[in-house]
């Protein structure tokens, strides 16, 4: 089983933060089409999605991705950001199928 292969799924969750924290998302119609994309103040549950950017400016941020291994007793991946930092969720591929290719 593959996650994290195309724009839009779900690649990890907020699950702590403090101070001014925000996601770079891209809006959508009701029919779906794309209106843009738009910086939203972050909160603690929050999906973040492939292509979504996150960034700190007078904040701390931590995010789990969604790589946990209940068979194999590993993950989540963890990442902590600190103030003046930004990551952009490019690309994000988990290969259950095959032990040598866990993981982010």
């Amino acid at each position: 089983m593959a996650l994290g292969t195309a724009p839009g799924d779900i690649a990890a969750y907020i699950v702590g933060l403090r101070g001014d924290v925000e996601v770079h998302v891209v809006q959508r119609s009701e029919d779906g089409r794309s209106l843009g994309r738009k910086w939203i103040p972050a909160k603690e549950g929050y999906a973040l999605r492939l292509k979504d950017s996150i960034r700190t400016r007078r904040g701390r941020v931590r995010f789990e991705f969604t790589d946990r291994d209940e068979e194999g007793n590993a993950g989540p991946s963890v990442f902590n950001l600190g103030d003046n930092t930004e990551v952009h969720l490019a690309d994000y591929h988990v290969r259950f199928d095959e032990p040598d290719k866990r993981g982010v």
